[in-house]
């Protein structure tokens, strides 16, 4: 019985939301005027004010010296050093499904002395009683390699191959491995957003009580359909990792998109996943 119950609280968390509704143009618009807001609050170094728009347990990565986990922490840091003022909110559309919204969002240029330097992010929002808030940001620079100066690009060359080796790691969890697996990727403070209690609303969850939950309960392995692609999106010392997997049960197989946000850990040279976001998908 209890390995049972742990099965349907992974599927649950692979799927985010069981019921997922139709989003409505309202709730876009909500999520663009926190994104928007939650940008000019952190240009304008005004922490307590930007902080209004962050879950309790976001996760922030901006580049190797920026990173930040929990609410607090983030606004000490914007407190401590404002966005850069190139920062842009462009245009895009977000992914809503249930409680839970993506957005891959242009923002300008990052340097003023290096203007051709594209700033992207990805957003992961949280509905939650009263607004949406922002759970996991990760910073990208997609052309980084590109635009800047052999001499200056040369230090983020073992970044970039330690980054490969997450990739190879993830392809060998979507070839034979499992969420057993994919939890060893993951930082011991990483979150997972699911919906473990199964009543139709997505909330946090450490990578620990995760892993709790699903002892005992034997493999449950994932895997990525022929023909799936997997998307990375990279950073300052943060990455991006998408594409769509899916996990076999007694219910039976389950197609969903999965969101990760790996950082690079210059201590321990390695990558690791601090936030993990599983969208249902229609087959």
């Amino acid at each position: 019985m209890k390995t049972t119950r742990v099965v349907f609280a992974v599927v649950a968390m692979l799927m985010l939301l069981a019921g997922m509704c139709v989003a409505q143009p309202e709730e876009a618009d909500e999520i663009k005027q926190t994104i928007s807001e939650f940008v000019a609050a952190a240009k304008a170094g005004d922490g307590d004010a930007a902080g209004e728009y962050l879950h309790e347990s976001v996760v922030f990565v901006a580049d190797l010296e920026k990173g930040a986990e929990g609410r607090d922490s983030v606004i000490a840091g914007i407190k401590e050093e404002s966005a850069p003022a190139g920062i842009t909110v462009g245009e895009y559309e977000p992914e809503i499904l249930g409680d839970v919204a993506i957005a891959h969002v242009p923002l300008g240029t990052l340097f003023d002395e290096v203007p051709e330097l594209e700033a992207e992010a990805v957003f992961v929002l949280l509905r939650e009683a009263d607004a949406w808030r922002i759970v996991g940001m990760c910073l990208l620079t997609p052309n980084l390699m590109d635009v800047l100066p052999a001499e200056a690009t040369a230090q983020f060359e073992p970044i970039m191959n330690g980054l490969a080796d997450l990739e190879a790691d993830m392809d060998e969890v979507y070839a034979t491995g499992g969420l057993d697996e994919l939890l060893d990727l993951c930082d011991e403070e990483a979150i997972f957003v699911t919906d473990t209690d199964m009543d139709g609303s997505a909330e946090v969850i450490t990578a620990g009580a995760l892993g709790d939950m699903i002892m005992g309960a034997g493999p449950i392995p994932l895997r990525q359909p022929e023909g799936a692609e997997r998307v990375t999106l990279t950073g300052l010392g943060g990455a991006v990792l998408m594409t769509d997997a899916t996990v076999a049960t007694d219910m039976g197989t389950l197609l969903f998109r999965h969101v990760l946000i790996g950082v690079y850990k210059p201590e321990v040279d390695v990558w690791k996943i601090v936030l993990a976001v599983g969208a249902p998908l229609e087959e």
